[in-house]
């Protein structure tokens, strides 16, 4: 607050920032994610498959992947058919900083589209599809100069932070680039002007929609911008056929507080809306999407 009043310099906001940023890289190295997707083709076609050459193949002839790259799969349309895939898109919109699921789209060859207006990018695979992918919150890999370009670094910005602070800007190539994030506090208005394409190109990715998932979100009583965000889009959208909220039932302790989660969004949604199109799923993102692949394969008799 201090520093948005004048009062303060932005040393301690930024090294906040940066704080952010760093328990994310800590957290997240060397930790390596279960394999929770396991799937069973038949011979013939798993000789075919475009997508079994981002899989691993067991001993036992299953393939499997971990969830996260299954998800980029998805994203990238790398499941569908090849001859429908012009006709399907997803979106991605986020409010994670971390580079979890665009580094899974990079090794699924998949390029992460931020839908950034003007950024200067240091690394874009030439030929690899994009994946419109909206961080709304910024992220751990972009970087704002004092002339507000933003740069899309190739990698995490959080080894040293003296050495991410010296980096030339790539516009005026003077030293002094700030970690772009949007951190959790009162104020987001910080980066509104710079935001406002990606926060626009959500709300018209909700307009648009056909079918919405919503993965792994409490939707906590204090977050009106998601409310807004969410409600902003659906007013104006006449093609949704599906609402769909996934959880994680874990055990019977969390029984009441995912029905929490499941009655925050029918208090919100309106009645004809939450009979005709809401669904919620509390078996988890592998179950959810587990289901949705053998639905897919199946069609056409791939999978055993």
């Amino acid at each position: 607050m201090s520093q948005r009043l004048g009062t303060a310099s932005s040393s301690t906001r930024d090294a906040t920032v940066y704080l952010i940023a760093k328990t994310l890289q800590l957290a997240l190295s060397g930790v390596s994610h279960r394999s929770d997707v396991r799937i069973n083709l038949k011979p013939g076609y798993a000789a075919e498959a475009s997508f079994v050459k981002y899989l691993r193949q067991d001993a036992g002839g299953s393939f499997n992947t971990d969830i996260y790259t299954h998800f980029a799969l998805y994203l990238s349309g790398k499941y569908d058919d090849q001859r429908k895939i012009a006709t399907r898109a997803s979106t991605v919109i986020t409010f994670n900083y971390d580079l979890v699921l665009d580094d899974a789209l990079r090794r699924v060859e998949a390029n992460p589209g931020y839908e950034l207006n003007n950024a200067t990018y240091d690394e874009i695979k030439v030929g690899y599809p994009a994946v419109s992918f909206l961080k709304l919150h910024g992220s751990t890999n972009w970087a704002i100069c004092g002339c507000n370009h933003i740069h899309v670094l190739g990698e995490k910005a959080t080894s040293d932070p003296s050495l991410f602070r010296s980096m030339p800007r790539r516009k005026c190539g003077k030293p002094g680039l700030r970690l772009l994030l949007v951190p959790p506090s009162w104020d987001k208005s910080e980066y509104s002007g710079i935001m406002q394409p990606v926060w626009r190109k959500a709300v018209e990715a909700i307009q648009t929609a056909t079918r919405i998932c919503v993965i792994g979100y409490s939707m906590p009583e204090t977050d009106a911008f998601f409310k807004f965000l969410l409600t902003l889009g659906l007013a104006e959208n006449d093609h949704l056929y599906k609402l769909v909220v996934v959880d994680w039932l874990q055990n019977t302790l969390e029984q009441n507080h995912t029905n929490n989660i499941e009655a925050r969004w029918r208090e919100m949604l309106e009645g004809v809306f939450v009979s005709r199109r809401f669904v919620f799923h509390p078996y988890g993102t592998a179950q959810f999407m587990q289901g949705s692949l053998q639905y897919l394969l199946r069609r056409t008799e791939q999978i055993s």
